[in-house]
């Protein structure tokens, strides 16, 4: 087709879809949550405002009596104690605070795939259980965020995201908060490295043609050295 095309024709149609291009997204509900993860973390103005913005709105979301741990008898499945804190701009802790936060902002999406991932039922019971006053286990992206605070590795992330492209405005959304937290207190940054490398892997495998369920995608030592050090989460 471009051979029949003149050069002034071509560069002025690859001019117009860059116009286009950058219309779309510059707009404010394209990607926020990876623009605003991004912004926070090279300390950019507009990112540092808006992270302000939303805790000044939401740090009197919950009642200061519920607590964030979660205490499971029968599995394995444990969150550190060293992660139920204090978040410094209030006196909640940040496990309810954020899946209050993530009920409320995504509350128009299904994230129906997250059904299919193991421990979502168990989760779900769990945080009925110890969320009794929240209106948060029947939300699966609540299910969706927990299950990624607990996933043993990046892979187990990964996995998940790669179940759907709507999972990663979700992680992003709670890496932005790891992020915040990891500033203000000196969490374990497992949490935020786990999560960073599952979105980085998602976004640069190449397209996999397989029909095994039981791919997964290579880490190569590449990858390991490229990205070891990057941003606030270090090793």
């Amino acid at each position: 087709i471009f051979r029949h095309l003149s050069l002034p024709e071509i560069l002025h149609n690859v001019t117009l879809v860059c116009h286009n291009w950058r219309d779309i997204t510059s707009r404010s509900g394209f990607i926020p949550w990876r623009k605003l993860y991004f912004q926070f973390k090279i300390y950019h103005e507009s990112g540092m405002k808006r992270v302000e913005y939303l805790l000044i709105e939401h740090q009197e979301i919950l009642s200061s009596s519920i607590h964030a741990q979660i205490i499971v008898q029968d599995s394995s499945l444990m969150f550190d104690n060293e992660f139920q804190m204090d978040i410094p701009w209030s006196s909640e802790t940040f496990l309810p605070w954020i899946l209050e936060f993530v009920s409320l902002e995504f509350h128009s999406a299904s994230f129906i795939e997250i059904q299919h991932v193991r421990n979502y039922n168990f989760i779900k019971e769990k945080l009925a259980d110890r969320f009794e006053l929240l209106d948060v286990a029947s939300h699966n992206a609540v299910i969706a965020i927990v299950l990624a605070l607990i996933a043993p590795d990046v892979w187990s992330i990964h996995s998940i995201i790669q179940l759907s492209l709507s999972f990663s405005e979700l992680y992003y959304c709670l890496a932005t908060w790891l992020l915040v937290v990891q500033r203000f207190k000196k969490i374990p940054p497992r949490y935020g490295y786990n999560l960073f490398h599952a979105l980085y892997f998602s976004e640069n495998d190449a397209p996999d043609y397989s029909t095994s369920k039981e791919h997964s995608p290579k880490k190569t030592q590449n990858r390991s050295t490229y990205l070891i050090g990057i941003g606030d989460y270090k090793q």
